[in-house]
């Protein structure tokens, strides 16, 4: 109903005079609003009035005829609307002419034929400029309501951040690095202070994470030796770490996704370590082969056989976070998992160009 009054009133009250204001003009006459005038406009008021209602009428009974008998509906209503409405032209025209014969003693339908075939162009000129501010009004809503998604989208990608940073620490590791802290504090103050300096860096890095997404691979490398200083005062010589890190890589020169390795590692501590009594060892080993950067993160904790199935899907969702986070970075890395008899190894391709 509102699309039908918008049209009416655009119709009848705006292009319709103009209509007929411009072919006065065209025919030299030099009193405007003469009788030829009111009569032109009496003959487009009552034919687009016939058209637009008639074009109602035929789409809702279109449209119900379709529903009864289960047939598919059609998607573009407003073209076959125009459609309809440009059909009603000749009946309408042929309607208004009659009815001013009817009321006008001086007016004969005969006498009109030639004015009857230019209202039949006039009048669909009117109907198709009707249609075009029709679409330019739903292109103009199509693009608001997409400006609208993609802000929608904005925002889910805040929250989706704010998850990230709420996630990203295990609470866990907090509450294990205090109870160390609080345990050294009276005999090694400097070393508690130490740890309270790194766990600092490392919350830090996690508030760093929403804002940017990526950092260097040297900044990483740090803030997972702060990780991996804290835990080590909680399993002690139960932990032993190996990095084997290629001395000729520039690790300023490559980006890579805040906290990343540090989760691998976390990952591999808390899934394959922490229940295993005699503890165990962790390695990472970075290097470069043909066009990847390699990052590896082992170890040769419990194993598939000794995980239950709840600490395999444990360990199977907190690693698939890591890949969608490394594919966000770069749509051709790859990553994979695999989870031995004795022990995981996490490895992620990162394309050298493009971690650049």
């Amino acid at each position: 109903m509102k699309r039908f009054i918008k049209d009416y009133l655009l119709t009848v009250f705006v292009l319709s005079p103009i209509v007929c204001l411009w072919i006065q003009f065209a025919l030299g006459e030099t009193d405007i609003f003469n009788r030829n005038y009111l009569v032109s406009l009496a003959v487009a008021f009552l034919t687009s009035t016939i058209c637009l209602c008639g074009g109602e009428i035929l789409l809702t009974s279109h449209s119900f005829l379709r529903q009864k008998f289960s047939l598919k509906e059609i998607e573009k209503k407003n073209y076959l609307l125009v459609l309809f409405r440009i059909l009603l032209v000749v009946p309408g025209l042929d309607i208004s002419y009659r009815l001013i014969d009817i009321f006008l003693d001086d007016f004969t339908y005969s006498g009109q034929i030639e004015q009857f075939y230019g209202g039949i162009f006039y009048t669909s000129l009117i109907l198709l400029t009707t249609f075009v501010f029709n679409l330019v009004s739903e292109i103009k809503a199509v693009k608001k309501e997409t400006k609208l998604k993609l802000q929608a989208l904005e925002i889910e990608n805040l929250k989706a951040k704010l998850k990230i940073l709420t996630t990203q620490m295990n609470p866990h590791f907090l509450f294990n690095a205090l109870n160390s802290i609080a345990s050294v504090v009276l005999d090694r103050p400097e070393i508690a202070e130490e740890m309270i300096i790194k766990l600092s860096k490392l919350y830090r890095a996690s508030l760093k994470s929403t804002e940017k997404d990526t950092h260097s691979l040297k900044d990483e490398l740090s803030l997972c030796r702060d990780y991996l200083e804290i835990e080590k005062m909680r399993f002690e010589h139960r932990l032993n770490l190996r990095f084997e890190i290629d001395h000729t890589l520039d690790l300023n020169h490559y980006q890579i996704p805040v906290l990343y390795i540090q989760t691998l590692v976390e990952n591999a501590l808390k899934h394959g370590l922490s229940d295993k009594i005699e503890g165990g060892t962790i390695w990472l080993r970075i290097f470069k082969k043909g066009s990847s950067l390699i990052i590896e993160v082992e170890d040769d904790g419990q194993g598939i056989k000794v995980k239950s199935t709840e600490q395999k899907d444990g360990h199977k969702n907190s690693l698939q976070n890591c890949e969608k986070r490394l594919l966000l970075l770069n749509e051709k890395s790859t990553f994979d998992f695999e989870m031995r008899e004795i022990g995981t190894l996490v490895t992620s391709r990162i394309q050298i160009e493009e971690a650049i």
